[in-house]
């Protein structure tokens, strides 16, 4: 069975290596906070900061097949802030590492048009849901912690693939859907 990625519904994204939880800094929707690994509950806080929703750009410019945009989920209203590549609406350098934030992946209110706002989600194993996750801006990037970590509290960086097609742990995610209680 081939492993796709769960577009259009309400997502946990936990890193490989240590399975703790993609989450705002602030656990909420608010616009330019950076994003990290957290171990806390995901549902804390109703699920604010940590519940995302991976959806499908249709016309995005991308040299792989697909390209999506992954917008964090309010459960009690609209998603107005998604993942960015770039740190503040003035960055527009070509190498993730000169950015002022060296990298340092935040949330931004959407903007359609936004490339930094896009991304490429491919499957890095053929039985589990575990993902390589890579902004569109920078294809030799993917996300990961800070400093190789990926232990709690760790800021989420792009940070360089090296060697090519295989991504390390710590630049790995498990991707799975939320099941809210009944």
């Amino acid at each position: 069975m081939a492993i796709t990625v769960p577009t259009d519904r309400v997502v946990h994204i936990g890193n490989y290596d240590s399975n703790w939880y993609l989450s705002t800094d602030g656990q909420s929707e608010t616009p330019g906070q950076f994003v990290q690994i957290w171990n806390r509950d995901p549902l804390a806080e109703g699920g604010r900061g940590s519940l995302w929703r991976i959806t499908p750009v249709s016309g995005a410019p991308s040299e792989r097949d697909t390209t999506y945009r992954i917008t964090l989920v309010n459960l009690g209203g609209d998603t107005t802030v998604c993942l960015s590549a770039r740190r503040s609406e003035v960055e527009d350098d070509n190498d993730p590492a000169h950015q002022s934030g060296q990298g340092l992946v935040t949330v931004q209110t959407i903007a359609p048009d936004d490339p930094y706002q896009l991304w490429h989600v491919v499957p890095v194993d053929r039985e589990h849901p575990v993902f390589e996750i890579s902004p569109m801006r920078f294809p030799s990037y993917a996300l990961g912690g800070e400093n190789g970590s990926a232990a709690r509290d760790t800021l989420v960086r792009m940070t360089r693939k090296w060697g090519g097609g295989a991504v390390a742990a710590v630049q790995s995610w498990i991707i799975t859907p939320h099941c809210r209680p009944a």
